[in-house]
This record gives C-alpha cells, sequence and structure tokens, in this order.
C-alpha cells in the first residue's frame, strides 16, 4: 500500500512523495509539518513507535521531526491485517546542522580514538555480539524481536505450509 506524504509549508501542501514499502523516501528535513493522507480512519500510524495523530479533519496524519534521526521506521497498522506494513523514511538535519558526510567523518574520528562511546547506553545496546556473560535482558530481547521479527514469520510460515512429515535417508560410501 502506498501512502501519499505532503510537506506544509505557508499553509501550501506541497507534495513530497509516496511511502513504499520497498524503498525510502527521501526529502524530509528536522523542524518541518509532513501530512500523510490517511486510507481509512481505523488505521494507525506510527512513527518509530510512537502513534501520530490526526488532523481536525482526519484526512492526515501529522508529524514533524524534532531533530535529525536519519532512517525513521514508520509503520502502517490496518484493521483486519496480522502484521503492519513497514515503509523507511530518510530525515535530514535542518540546513544549519551538519550534515550526514561531516556528521560520519565525526563517528570515524570518535571509532578511531574511543569505540566504547559509541556503543550508547541503552539497555538494549549492551550484551550483542556474544561479548556479555550475563543472560539476555528483556531489552535485548526485544531489539532482536523487532529487527528480525519477519524472518522468523516467514520461516514459520514456510514450516505449515511445508511441514516435515518424514525423514529421507540415503546411504553413501
Amino acid at each position: 500500500m502506498e501512502l501519499d506524504v505532503y510537506c506544509l509549508r505557508k499553509e501550501q501542501l506541497i507534495p513530497l512523495g509516496k511511502l513504499t514499502a520497498s524503498k525510502t523516501l527521501q526529502g524530509f528535513e528536522e523542524n518541518q509539518n509532513y501530512l500523510i493522507r490517511v486510507d481509512a480512519e481505523t488505521s494507525r500510524l506510527y512513527v518509530d513507535d510512537a502513534l501520530l495523530q490526526m488532523d481536525a479533519h482526519r484526512e492526515y496524519w501529522q508529524w514533524s521531526p524534532g531533530f535529525y534521526a536519519g532512517e525513521v521506521d514508520v509503520e502502517l497498522e490496518q484493521q483486519g491485517q496480522h502484521s503492519p506494513t513497514r515503509y523507511l523514511i530518510d530525515v535530514a538535519p535542518a540546513k544549519h546542522k551538519t550534515g550526514r558526510d561531516q556528521y560520519l567523518e565525526y563517528i570515524r574520528g570518535i571509532a578511531d580514538y574511543a569505540p566504547q562511546l559509541l556503543m550508547g547506553t541503552e539497555p538494549a545496546k549492551h550484551g550483542l555480539g556474544g561479548s556479555s556473560k550475563q543472560k539476555l535482558s528483556l531489552w535485548i530481547r526485544y531489539a532482536r524481536l523487532r529487527c528480525f521479527i519477519d524472518r522468523y514469520l516467514s520461516g514459520l510460515r514456510a514450516i505449515t505450509e511445508r511441514p516435515i512429515v518424514r525423514l529421507n535417508h540415503h546411504r553413501q560410501q
């Protein structure tokens, strides 16, 4: 399903493009106002797990990225569907801020100097890569589940559609 996206500037709607599940939509910038056309009033749209609000006429979801975020996950939940439709959008920094190239140069410098500073302090970042001797926390399990849920569900679907009902054997000398 495709969703129409508009940028709201000076009370005018400027078409930005269509959200499609197959590619990342670019052209977003922090501190701008965006409207995404509502496909059905019973649907819900989430950006990075935050539910978007609808406008007063219930025609658009409203969103304004308050900071430079890079790639952002967007999920559309529709009534009657078991899994949400996932989209990706790319949010660029405001024009007066450091761009992506400069940011990556900073990151490379930090990685060369002190890579442990890049790991972060949120619970989902600890214990990844097998370096932790502790049991996996719920945060790590949740982060991994969010990352790999599509592959897991497609594997389960394949098993239920074509279960192995008997073993095949052969000998070889």
